[in-house]
């Protein structure tokens, strides 16, 4: 199953080792979600996706920058 959380609201995402294995924790500032943890497969797919989202965010404020 799927869920997003928009970007907005990540206060904090922190990429740990746990057991040997990815940690990956996610805290928000929606009150109504306590910090999320992914570990495993879930963890390295967390992360990946969010480098992702980082890269393009960066793509967009540099293409920000250059259109001013």
């Amino acid at each position: 199953e799927n869920f997003y959380i928009e970007s907005k609201t990540v206060v904090l995402i922190r990429l740990t080792e746990r057991y040997g294995q990815p940690c990956v924790e996610v805290v928000t500032n929606r009150n109504e979600l306590c910090e999320l943890t992914f570990r495993g497969d879930e963890a390295t797919e967390a992360w990946q996706n969010w480098q992702v989202y980082l890269r393009e965010a960066e793509a967009r404020c540099r293409g920000d920058e250059e259109a001013q």
